[in-house]
């Protein structure tokens, strides 16, 4: 990895600080969830096109 952040991270795994995430399986919503709603987005960044 790059300039120690394998070592890093290695550390914060021993001490417990951080842990390997494991995905979950990905349930679709039931039909018609969220059937009329709008959505606005504030910003025009990378945060508003994440939040969206």
């Amino acid at each position: 990895m790059v300039a120690g952040l394998g070592a890093t991270a290695a550390a914060m795994q021993a001490l417990g600080i951080a842990g390997i995430a494991h995905a979950q399986g990905w349930t679709p919503p039931p039909p018609g969830t969220g059937a009329g709603q709008s959505v606005i987005v504030l910003g025009a960044g990378i945060a508003g096109l994440v939040a969206a």
